[in-house]
């Protein structure tokens, strides 16, 4: 949004002038790339004296708009974290498989606030061969973020998001908070 000087022959006029991005209604499909850090808080059962967990990881997505607003996407990631315990560390490999309803509050708008919900399976597991940690199970996520549209089909995406990993035999294990920035291109 912004405003238009115009002059001519000794006449001044202001407009005001609103700028769209070019382009026709936007693809209903899109794939994607995220890279996420990763942190974690307590409870983090069936490690002794952890004191913090760490790491990265990438997904991709395949992703439909099913109305204005309104889009479900199913990915997979991979990731790497570190688990710091009092006698050293550990190194675990995450694998997730994920199914997510997301929700563009302007879709189309050029910035638009998004609120995500989403469930999923994962397997967690040390690297010794899952001698010291090993979980394979379900979870479910929640968060939000913002879409910001660089051009009619690619748009870049930041999220927030919370995962709640539960396990058949433990419960709650842990919770992780994936802070992930990503883009997308409209197929």
């Amino acid at each position: 949004m912004g405003e238009l000087e115009l002059s001519g022959s000794g006449v001044r006029m202001r407009v005001s002038v609103n700028v769209a991005l070019a382009g026709g209604p936007p693809s209903m499909w899109a794939i994607g790339a995220r890279s996420a850090w990763l942190g974690s808080n307590d409870p983090w059962l069936a490690l002794p004296n952890l004191t913090s967990v760490s790491g990265v990881d990438w997904s991709v997505f395949g992703r439909r708009t099913v109305v204005a607003g309104l889009s479900l996407a199913v990915g997979a990631a991979a990731g790497s974290l570190s688990a710091e315990q009092t006698t050293g560390s550990v190194s675990l490999m995450l694998f997730e498989g994920y199914g997510r309803a997301e929700l563009s509050l302007l879709p189309r708008g050029v910035v638009s606030p998004v609120l995500a919900l989403g469930a999923g399976a994962y397997r967690l597991k040390s690297s010794d061969g899952g001698q010291t940690f090993y979980h394979t199970n379900g979870f479910w996520s929640a968060g939000g973020g913002v879409d910001v549209a660089v051009s009619p089909s690619v748009t870049l995406e930041l999220r927030l998001e919370r995962h709640w990993m539960r396990d058949t035999n433990f419960g709650h294990v842990a919770t992780l908070w994936p802070l992930a920035a990503g883009v997308r291109a409209g197929l």
